[in-house]
């Protein structure tokens, strides 16, 4: 279930996912992943696969707008970018005891925006109908940013999907 909670200016989106956190943190950071589990993105383009502080690229939203990109921070499971240079979402992953937590983090002024990421949550959780496999799988891969080793399943080429 998604939880959405205000902290100071920031509306936080978040919801717990019964996967590891290493895992469930390879499907943010691989941008040719973001399309699967991002409701607003049909293809991404950049200059590193999983991103880090400094990448940057183009996406291209399912309206058919093109925009540049760049992250502004990735370190210790939480990213955040911006977008057409205006600051967007920041991205983190908390380990839990069991599964871990994915938290969308927003400007109160973007609280629209919500829903947008409780879909993308659903799918990164592998709940949603409108996807033909659980994203989270129990492969190992080099995980970025934070060190750890992480990987998962499905075609990243063929799904639609979020900021």
């Amino acid at each position: 279930m998604c939880r959405v909670r205000l902290r100071g200016r920031v509306l936080e989106v978040g919801r717990r996912i019964d996967a590891p956190a290493e895992e469930v943190w390879d499907v943010l950071v691989d941008t040719r992943r973001w399309p699967e589990w991002g409701p607003s993105i049909r293809r991404v383009e950049c200059s590193d696969r999983r991103i880090r502080t400094g990448s940057a690229g183009r996406l291209w939203t399912v309206g058919g707008l093109e925009l540049p990109f760049e992250i502004t921070t990735c370190e210790d499971r939480h990213w955040s970018w911006r977008v057409a240079g205006v600051s967007a979402t920041g991205h983190r992953v908390e380990r839990l005891d069991r599964g871990c937590r994915v938290v969308f983090e927003l400007p109160v002024i973007a609280a629209g925006y919500a829903s947008v990421c409780c879909i993308a949550l659903s799918r990164i959780a592998g709940r949603s109908s409108d996807l033909p496999f659980a994203l989270v799988a129990h492969h190992r891969n080099p995980l970025p940013c934070s060190g750890g080793s992480s990987g998962l399943r499905g075609n990243p080429s063929t799904t639609s999907g979020s900021l």
